[in-house]
């Protein structure tokens, strides 16, 4: 069993929020949306339908001004304990 990670960075800060560690299964798919509402300053975490994290984070910057690479599955961190993910995506979308 493992967990979803969902970390936002806007240059000087990096906000994150983490589902319950037991949520994902091996073997079993799973619909999993991350919501990033810089608006309401709110990021979510909904797996099957079901809200399965939210965090109020700190303002963010308005639009994507990094350089860096969007990562799904992976991360930048080195050094870090956080593993890739080992599994498959499937059907990514992105909306403003």
């Amino acid at each position: 069993a493992g967990y979803l990670h969902l970390s936002v960075a806007d240059g000087a800060t990096n906000q994150t929020v983490n589902t319950a560690s037991n949520l994902i299964r091996a073997g079993q798919w799973h619909h999993v949306a991350m919501v990033v509402d810089r608006a309401a300053r709110v990021m979510r975490v909904v797996v099957d339908g079901q809200q399965a994290a939210t965090r109020t984070v700190n303002a963010l910057a308005s639009g994507w001004p990094s350089t860096s690479a969007l990562r799904i599955g992976g991360h930048g961190e080195y050094g870090s304990n956080y593993a890739p993910f080992a599994g498959a995506v499937d059907d990514v979308r992105f909306w403003n």
